[in-house]
């Protein structure tokens, strides 16, 4: 249970620093870069919904 909730939460924080990343226009100038950030976003949210509905 514990190591579940670690996971969230790194999952939880690099989320919100990919989306920082995403949104600073000054990090990422090319949209196909910007395209690859978002999937992995996409991703990293699938994985805290697994981690969410398996506790």
């Amino acid at each position: 249970m514990v190591a579940k909730l670690l996971e969230s939460i790194i999952i939880i924080g690099s989320t919100l620093l990919e989306l920082y990343l995403l949104w600073d226009p000054n990090f990422f100038n090319n949209e196909v870069v910007k395209l690859g950030a978002g999937g992995v976003v996409a991703l990293d949210i699938l994985a805290l919904l697994g981690i969410l509905i398996n506790i």
